[in-house]
């Protein structure tokens, strides 16, 4: 979970198994590019998939022990549309709740 702009660590992904349950959740993960940086992506496909990347006319596959992440903010997509398919390695926590701004507080 973030919370002004540090990370806390709530949950991890060992609780995760199955591809229907990591699919369309939002999770944190070290940015391909920047290690340094962490990202919270949107899951919106896993292993053995086939995706069509934005501006791109071609299919993927993703491949074993990857997913495609996507950025919820159009405005920011600094995802796999970007650097590909991301090592599930590199996921660290799956995002529970919106907490910042209190009014938009949320169970995910």
């Amino acid at each position: 979970m973030l919370v002004g702009g540090i990370e806390t660590s709530f949950g991890s992904l060992h609780g995760v198994h199955t591809s229907q349950e990591l699919e369309m959740s939002l999770h944190s993960c070290e940015s391909p590019r920047e290690p340094d940086k962490i990202h919270i992506k949107r899951v919106t496909a896993v292993e053995g998939d086939l995706v069509r990347p934005k501006h791109r006319n071609e299919l993927l596959l993703v491949p074993k022990g990857c997913c495609w992440m996507e950025s919820d903010n159009p405005v920011n997509a600094n995802d796999s549309n970007i650097y590909g398919p991301v090592s599930r390695g590199l996921m660290k926590n799956r995002a529970t709740h919106v907490i910042w701004p209190p009014s938009r507080w949320q169970r995910l």
